[in-house]
């Protein structure tokens, strides 16, 4: 339960985070990557925010936070989205290349590019279901 109002908590400071990086006047000057990395960030805590809350939910009504279910969805997600994120690092560098963009900012575009691709195979993974079953 510690575990969970703390997921709460980080995930709502990273949200509020990520609003003022879309909705600061300063961005308005800044580059594409800060857009980014800032609708990347409130995609990623909203959904921190969501599996905290789901987490709380199930330890106040006594139900187990993860089952067996859950844990192969996130076993399947993890290692879709790894091979989709390789392929993103590739078109991150390739872009690099192309645009004068410091290191710093690459890399942070694509540590929260990762983020959102495992939480899209997550959501993909549990509408479409595991393949197997």
């Amino acid at each position: 339960m510690k575990r969970s109002f703390f997921l709460v908590l980080f995930g709502f400071l990273l949200l509020c985070d990520g609003i003022y990086m879309v909705f600061s006047p300063l961005v308005i000057r800044s580059s594409w990557t800060d857009w980014l990395q800032g609708i990347l960030l409130i995609i990623i805590s909203a959904f921190g925010l969501y599996q905290g809350a789901a987490n709380l939910w199930s330890s106040f009504k006594g139900d187990p936070i993860k089952d067996e279910l859950i844990k192969k969805i996130y076993r399947k997600a993890s290692s879709q989205a790894f091979h989709i994120s390789v392929w993103c690092w590739f078109g991150l560098m390739i872009a690099n290349r192309h645009l004068s963009k410091p290191p710093a900012d690459i890399l942070q575009t694509g540590i929260l590019i990762m983020g959102g691709v495992y939480i899209i195979s997550i959501v993909v993974i549990k509408i479409r279901g595991l393949g197997d079953e």
